[in-house]
């Protein structure tokens, strides 16, 4: 399912537009750093820079296709909890029943599909506190013996 979404993703017209674009991009900034630039340690930032450039879009669409084959799944009403990212406005006969929230799905707002009758509704699994902790590594990393001085 990973490779199928992979290869969707790698086809789509967006994501050529973004490989080109960074391609362009890359080659202006090397054009740059090999004409203007006579710095070792600018130029090594830079070259680094590029790299990073020509990258971000395999990142990008690796990352995504792992989200759209992995992180989304039917589940039961019955088996919501509150705070899941419900994916879809629910509508029945043309009334919107649940309208998406970027916080997650309320108690309130289970209560009605359930009583709306509805079976099922795609959700969007996560990590929980994933970015609080990669935030939190970063800064350590970046700033943690600061605090030892004191």
């Amino acid at each position: 399912k990973f490779l199928k979404e992979l290869r969707f993703l790698n086809r789509e017209k967006k994501t050529r537009q973004m490989k080109v674009t960074m391609l362009l991009l890359a080659l202006a900034l090397f054009g740059v750093v090999l004409f203007f630039i006579d710095d070792i340690w600018t130029r090594l930032i830079a070259n680094t820079l590029i790299v990073l450039i020509l990258v971000f879009p395999y990142v990008k669409i690796f990352v995504k296709a792992v989200e759209n084959s992995c992180l989304y799944r039917m589940k039961p009403v019955k088996e919501i909890a509150e705070g899941d990212w419900v994916e879809q406005d629910v509508v029945i006969k043309g009334k919107v029943i649940y309208k998406k929230k970027p916080l997650g799905i309320e108690k309130k707002d289970i209560e009605k599909l359930k009583h709306a009758g509805v079976q099922q509704i795609l959700v969007k699994e996560g990590i929980p506190f994933a970015p609080p902790f990669l935030v939190g590594v970063v800064v350590t990393l970046l700033i943690g013996r600061i605090l030892l001085v004191f």
